[in-house]
């Protein structure tokens, strides 16, 4: 899949410049005139034409300058929120966090800095399942929804969380708020249709779904259209090899075992499934919903919901797996036995070889039901596993 922008969830990293192109800084003279509080809103307007150029030396930049601006007018939230969402590009969770932190006490009554929180908590959770992140990021939203109770991207916010938590009925209603939400939202056509189909309505999820996918952009439909994940290797859709269907096992959606070449959410290039292919795969073909199709759709919906982020855009390994197999019955974070850095030649001065070692995040998702332990690396330490 080709880089996903940033759509129903909302979120944007900082402001662009609105031509594009950044506008050129005054020298330091030229701002003397300045009161406190225009050079401030200066200061945060160079910061944001900074963030455009997306490398390290102009997030560096635009970190002094909303430091100086923050300095100049410490109680406004802006500047605290802008710096919050620098700090994530860089990877700085804990420093972005109390900035949002502090964009709440300074008005604890605008929705903005609880999403920007709930946010980050919810990036934290995805990475290292820790069940207060979990808490918190639902805290977060849940405040923005009764500061905003019929805006609807905080109700879509809450529906994966409250879905992993286990609050399924709760998801479901999240999901009809943001339906019911301005503004309307194509996403939370498709929230409703996964929770409808996991609490039993059928009909409904199937209506909604055969509906909203069409109208997804290419990126996002072809996630739905792309069955590879559970039907083998890429290829061809009317090329696809059935071997005799073994008793189903817990998480495959097929019933067929682990393929040996496991195929990626982020192959673009398969066509979609024939309808024949499917309705092989239909375990009740005397009703019009196809059940092992809803249960495809329904997993790849939750799996965008819960693992796209607008930072790391692609859909990384896990998402693979849930889709394919469903979650799994635990996760193991940086477990015993497995390596947690990797070494790497170094050449140093090209005469000398030295053996660097990195450190790197690690997480093993334990399927017992189908023999499986599956060791996924972040090698970058940015959230991505593969």
């Amino acid at each position: 899949m080709t880089a996903v922008a940033a759509l129903a969830l909302g979120v944007g990293v900082v402001s662009a410049a609105p031509a594009g192109v950044p506008r050129a800084r005054a020298a330091p003279g030229d701002t003397a005139h300045l009161a406190p509080l225009d050079k401030a809103r200066l200061l945060h307007r160079w910061a944001e034409d900074a963030m455009v150029e997306a490398d390290v030396e102009s997030r560096q930049r635009a970190v002094r300058d909303l430091e100086e601006a923050i300095r100049l007018d410490p109680s406004n939230e802006d500047h605290w929120l802008t710096l919050g969402k620098v700090y994530l590009v860089g990877e700085m969770n804990t420093k972005a966090r109390g900035c949002f932190d502090r964009a709440v006490r300074i008005d604890p009554q605008n929705p903005q800095s609880y999403t920007e929180r709930g946010r980050a908590w919810k990036r934290d959770w995805v990475r290292w399942l820790d069940t207060l992140s979990l808490a918190r990021a639902i805290a977060d939203f849940d405040t923005v929804t009764r500061l905003r109770p019929n805006g609807s991207e905080g109700w879509l916010a809450l529906v994966p969380l409250l879905y992993d938590h286990g609050d399924l009925p709760g998801a479901a209603r999240a999901a009809e708020r943001a339906l019911a939400g301005r503004p309307r939202v194509i996403d939370a056509s498709l929230a409703v249709a996964y929770t409808s189909y996991r609490l039993g309505d059928v009909e409904r999820a199937d209506s909604l779904f055969n509906a909203t996918i069409p109208r997804l952009t290419a990126d996002r439909r072809r996630l739905f259209e792309n069955a590879a994940p559970i039907l083998g290797r890429p290829g061809h859709a009317g090329a696809v090899k059935r071997r005799p269907r073994p008793a189903a096992a817990q998480g495959s959606i097929s019933g067929e075992p682990p393929p040996e070449v496991a195929p990626s959410v982020s192959d673009s290039e398969v066509a979609p499934i024939a309808q024949d292919v499917w309705d092989r795969l239909d375990p009740d073909p005397t009703t019009p919903e196809n059940e092992t199709r809803l249960e495809f759709w329904s997993r790849v919906a939750h799996a965008y919901f819960f693992f796209f982020d607008p930072l790391q855009p692609v859909l990384d390994s896990r998402a693979d797996l849930y889709i394919r197999y469903g979650p799994p019955r635990s996760i193991d974070i940086n477990p015993d036995g497995v390596a947690t850095s990797v070494k790497s030649d170094v050449i140093s001065q090209g005469r000398t070889a030295s053996l660097a070692e990195y450190p790197m995040g690690v997480v093993r998702w334990n399927y017992p039901e189908l023999g499986m332990r599956i060791v996924l690396n972040d090698r970058s330490l940015h959230g991505r596993f593969d």
